[in-house]
């Protein structure tokens, strides 16, 4: 974080640039291929490494899916929008602190038409 905050004052020098991934993969830097990734409790992972492992077999679990599979989970996000409408907005509400309840509660409502 100091780093960052140095780069924006203008005070730091920049750091070198991060080393490329040891193997091909997503992009996400974790320990993909290696095994099946740690699973976290919902989704919460104890560190980065874990959650980034985690990503990069989904990721590959996606690729494998094709088509029919990506329709089938999008259709599925769709319907938790609209099933979750009401909470999801106002916890959004809560978090960004901009906007209308009932504009974020409607928006989550209507993605099943994109």
């Amino acid at each position: 974080m100091a780093e960052v905050l140095g780069r924006l004052s203008g005070s730091t020098p920049p750091a070198a640039a991060p080393a490329p991934p040891a193997h091909k993969d997503c992009g996400c830097g974790g320990k993909g291929g290696s095994g099946p990734a740690l699973r976290g409790k919902f989704g919460v992972f104890t560190d980065a490494n874990e959650a980034a492992a985690a990503a990069s077999e989904a990721y590959g679990q996606l690729q494998k899916s094709g088509i029919a599979g990506r329709v089938k989970i999008i259709e599925i996000v769709k319907a938790m929008c609209e099933a979750n409408a009401d909470a999801w907005g106002r916890l959004e509400l809560e978090e960004t602190k901009i906007g209308r309840l009932d504009h974020k509660i409607e928006k989550l409502k209507i993605i099943k038409l994109v």
